[in-house]
């Protein structure tokens, strides 16, 4: 999915995604979703993975993600 809340309000959002996560339980399938409010996605993902440039340069749980060094560097100007 591409972005299936873009646009939308972070109450709405969130049904979304919790409707998201019922069709995965029900239906025993994984899905692949893309989006930019990480703020959001956090809440209901198991594994994360970053692309930069179109190649994947992190993968992990959200906390493994949020402190790897080379996302911090590409995403967050840190060190």
């Amino acid at each position: 999915m591409d972005e299936p809340t873009a646009g939308i309000s972070p109450k709405l959002a969130r049904k979304i995604f919790e409707r998201i996560l019922k069709m995965r339980e029900a239906q025993g399938v994984t899905l692949f979703v893309i989006e930019h409010r990480l703020e959001m996605l956090f809440d209901y993902v198991e594994q994360v993975f970053v692309m930069h440039q179109g190649k994947i340069i992190a993968q992990g749980t959200k906390d493994e993600v949020v402190n790897d060094p080379m996302v911090k560097r590409v995403y967050l100007g840190g060190q």
